[in-house]
C-alpha cells in the first residue's frame, strides 16, 4: 500500500500524538490517584510525600511532579524524539508522488513501538508506587507531544528559497 508524502507525516504525527495524549492522560490519573492515596489513606508516596512536606501542600507538590515531568519529556522530546521525527521524514523525502507504508514504519521501527507497549503494559507488574509512575507516564506523554511537533512544522512550514 502506498500514500502520499504528507499523508504519512501527518500519520506518523497523528500516532505519536495520541499515544502521547493518552500516556499524558494516564500519568496524571495516577498522579491523583497518588495524591488521593497520600491524602485520605496515609499510605506513603515516596515522591508525593517528600514534596509535600518540601514545599509544605499537597497541592504544590502535585504541581512541582507534574512540572518536573514536563521539563524532562521536553528534553527528551527535543533530544531524542526529535532525531527520530527527522530521521522518518528523512527516509520519507526521497520517494516522488506515493511511499510505500514499508518505509514509512519499517520493522525495526514497528518492534520499537510493540516493544515500548509490552514495556509499558509490563510495568503495572512491578512493585513501582503511584506517583513514580505518574511521573514516568507524564514524562513520556509529553515527550511524544513535543516529538510530535517536529511533523506537524514539517507539514505547516513551509522551506524557504534562497
Amino acid at each position: 500500500m502506498k500514500i502520499s508524502k504528507k499523508a504519512a507525516v501527518l500519520l506518523s504525527f497523528v500516532l505519536w500524538f495520541c499515544i502521547g495524549t493518552m500516556l499524558l492522560y494516564k500519568g496524571m490519573n495516577y498522579l491523583y490517584e497518588a495524591m488521593i492515596y497520600q491524602t485520605v489513606t496515609r499510605s506513603q508516596q515516596p515522591v508525593l510525600g517528600f514534596l509535600a512536606r518540601l514545599l509544605g501542600s499537597m497541592d504544590y507538590a502535585l504541581l512541582g511532579m507534574v512540572f518536573v515531568s514536563a521539563f524532562f519529556g521536553y528534553i527528551k522530546g527535543y533530544v531524542a524524539l526529535r532525531k527520530g521525527a527527522d530521521r522518518l521524514i528523512s527516509r520519507i523525502s526521497p520517494y516522488g508522488g506515493k511511499v510505500p507504508l514499508s518505509v514509512v514504519f519499517p520493522k525495526w521501527y514497528v518492534a520499537l513501538i510493540g516493544g515500548m507497549m509490552l514495556l509499558g503494559m509490563g510495568i503495572k507488574y512491578l512493585p513501582i508506587t503511584s506517583d513514580i509512575r505518574g511521573m514516568i507516564d507524564t514524562a513520556v506523554g509529553f515527550a511524544l507531544l513535543n516529538g510530535s511537533t517536529f511533523f506537524l512544522k514539517y507539514l505547516l512550514v513551509k522551506p524557504r528559497k534562497a
